[in-house]
């Protein structure tokens, strides 16, 4: 007499798992947990907040390193390499990368690209303008890319890039979304913490003069007024009108020192402070990070370090 038992074995248990994982590996879009995500980032700052979140779980690609300005970048027949053997590509967006499409088109890659800046109010050059044309008023439509340097903006990438690679690799989304969590967190405190410093400086004296364009979403969140000889890309020129008006516009206010940034050259900025008496005074991080051992190696410290630079020299 033979007996049936409705009951399943142990290895039987073993071999429905092992069927059910190796399927939702085998679904569209899904990676295997044994292999980390293959990431490409345009550049360095978004690099950092990639990795903040990805962790182990991603081998992160750099197009534009530390130092590096993405402006006036030139892709490499290297980054298209990695562009084609990329899982994923993310982009800060608003027009920073001119150069991306058409190395997407080369590298040959089909994937999704993430848009990290799709959720921002992006600003404007208007208000620039307006102080550099002899307060007469100038209408831009040029849109500033560089929302990077205003914290809330941050937490709304952060989120972007946490749904792109949990949909990428649900496999590890609950550590995704931990990572994520806990520097939206860091974020916060630091936030805090820029904005009360700040708060102490008289609204007359915050008034900064940097070597582009890039500071007007941090300008716009802790009430500083950013002027530059440059506009929003560093590969512009500068007419001599708009370095006049600036000039006027630094012995006027009394300003007494100029910022200079890691990504540009100083030589026209110790051409104005020639003309204005005003001192050549620290480097900001505005588009790129630092190398390791600099002060700005990830985008805590760029921030930090730029709030303390710019208190300092403000006082």
């Amino acid at each position: 007499m033979f007996i049936f038992s409705l009951k399943p074995s142990s290895h039987l248990m073993i071999s429905f798992k092992k069927i059910f994982f190796l399927l939702m590996f085998l679904l569209p879009g899904c990676v295997c947990a044994q292999s980390p995500l293959k990431v490409v980032s345009s550049f360095s700052i978004l690099s950092d907040l990639i990795q903040q979140v990805g962790g182990d779980h991603i081998l992160l690609q750099t197009i534009v390193g530390p130092n590096e300005d993405t402006h006036v970048y030139e892709p490499t027949p290297k980054d298209a390499q990695h562009l084609a053997e990329a899982d994923l590509i993310f982009i800060n967006g608003l027009g920073f990368e001119g150069w991306i499409e058409r190395l997407i088109e080369t590298s040959g890659y089909k994937g999704e690209v993430i848009n990290t800046s799709v959720h921002i109010q992006p600003r404007h050059d208007a208000q620039k303008c307006a102080c550099l044309q002899g307060n007469h008023s100038v209408s831009s439509s040029k849109i500033d890319p560089h929302a990077w340097h205003n914290i809330p903006n941050i937490k709304s990438y952060i989120n972007v890039i946490e749904k792109a690679l949990s949909t990428k690799d649900p496999f590890h989304q609950k550590d995704y979304a931990r990572n994520a969590e806990l520097y939206q967190k860091k974020l916060d405190e630091l936030d805090q913490k820029i904005q009360k410093n700040f708060n102490s400086i008289p609204k007359n004296k915050r008034v900064s003069i940097t070597t582009h364009d890039g500071f007007g979403y941090f300008g716009d969140h802790y009430g500083i007024q950013f002027l530059s000889p440059v506009g929003l890309n560093t590969g512009a020129e500068p007419s001599a009108k708009t370095i006049a008006h600036l000039v006027d516009f630094i012995k006027k206010h009394h300003i007494k020192i100029l910022f200079l940034e890691n990504i540009a050259s100083s030589k026209l900025m110790q051409q104005i402070a020639s003309e204005t008496g005003a001192r050549l005074g620290p480097i900001l991080y505005s588009d790129a990070l630092s190398d390791e051992k600099g002060p700005a190696s990830t985008y805590l410290k760029m921030m930090e370090h730029n709030s303390m630079m710019l208190i300092e020299g403000m006082n």
